[in-house]
Formats: structure tokens, C-alpha cells, sequence
């Protein structure tokens, strides 16, 4: 990936300027079928921390807040 990033990095210095200044390629980490073992891995990690709410993991994940995501599921314990 830091190859990739160096490669989409430079062809954006090259075709912003030839294009448009909002031009911008990237490329989608989920659309790599290799890395799906450590996105499982991470999402399952996330999901099972019981201190975050449902706002806080759809944050660490890329996805916007939903309504009434910000309470935790039980209070904590004294």
C-alpha cells in the first residue's frame, strides 16, 4: 500500500494541474481482497468494545453518526 499511495500520490500531481484542481484519484482498500482478513478482524474488535457507543464505532469505521447513537447500550457499573 505505501507503493500505491506513492503511485495515486504522483499521478495526482500530474493530472490535477492538466484536469481540474478538484481532480483527485484514490483507490478503495475494501475492493482488496487480501486485506479482508484484517478488516474482519478490526471491525470484530471495534464491535466488541462494550466502552464505545454505536456513533463512536461507526466513526472508527468511516460511516456518519446515526440519531440516537451516542448512548451506551447499559450504564456503567459502579
Amino acid at each position: 500500500l505505501p507503493l500505491l499511495d506513492l503511485v495515486v500520490s504522483q499521478l495526482n500531481l500530474w493530472l490535477s494541474p492538466a484536469f481540474s484542481p478538484r481532480l483527485r484519484l484514490a483507490y478503495d482498500t475494501d475492493a482488496i481482497p487480501t486485506l479482508a482478513a484484517k478488516r474482519e478482524a478490526a471491525w470484530e474488535k471495534i464491535d466488541g468494545c462494550a466502552f464505545l457507543t454505536l456513533n463512536e464505532k461507526r466513526q472508527a469505521v468511516g460511516y456518519a453518526p446515526v440519531a440516537g447513537g451516542d448512548t451506551l447500550g447499559s450504564p456503567p457499573l459502579s
